[in-house]
Parts: structure tokens; C-alpha cells; sequence
């Protein structure tokens, strides 16, 4: 059996090493750039993962405090579930503000 390379680019006649495509080099970066798409996707997601564990985690200790627990901090059962809620967050510490300077006017 005999292999013809002579259809091969890189064996034809006048063939150099400089003038050879560079095809591994060419998806070199576009493999670069997935491969790190894909690991800055995985990283975002174990983040997301970590934050909701820990969400759950808060919510199911103030889930069981007592109505006189959770009123001490300033908190109903209804609140709970918008204590993540950065509108809510914002909404609190306004009126906390707006409370403690009454406080110091009178």
C-alpha cells in the first residue's frame, strides 16, 4: 500500500514552515475566549448558588424567631420575605434616619 502526500499542502514542493497556516493558532483565542466565557458562566453561577444558600440560611433563622423576636428588630413575618429587596433595604433605613433624628429633636 502506498500513501500519495502530495495533495497535502504542507508536503507539496516550495512549501515552507513560514508560509504553513497557522489554523491551531487562529482557534488558539477563539478557544481562549470560550474556555473563559464558560469559567467566568461556571463562576457566576457557584456565586449565585453560594447566595442563595445563604439567603435560605437567614431566612430560615429569622423564620424562627418569635413575633416579640422579630418586632425587636423591627421586623413582621411579612416582612421576611422582602428582606432581601433592596427597595425594602432602602425603605427601612429611610425611616430608621427619619426616626432617629425626630429622636434627637425632641
Amino acid at each position: 500500500m502506498t500513501i500519495d502526500f502530495a495533495h497535502l499542502e504542507i508536503f507539496s514542493p516550495g512549501h515552507s514552515e513560514a508560509s504553513a497556516p497557522r489554523h491551531d493558532a487562529q482557534r488558539l483565542p477563539m478557544t481562549a475566549r470560550v474556555l473563559a466565557a464558560l469559567g467566568g458562566g461556571m463562576a457566576a453561577l457557584a456565586r449565585k448558588i453560594a447566595e442563595r444558600a445563604e439567603r435560605r440560611a437567614v431566612l430560615d433563622e429569622l423564620s424562627r424567631l418569635s413575633d416579640r423576636e422579630l418586632a425587636d428588630i423591627g421586623l413582621t413575618r411579612g416582612d421576611l420575605m422582602l428582606v432581601f429587596d433592596p427597595g425594602f433595604a432602602a425603605q427601612r433605613e429611610a425611616a430608621r434616619t427619619a426616626r432617629c433624628l425626630s429622636l434627637r429633636a425632641a
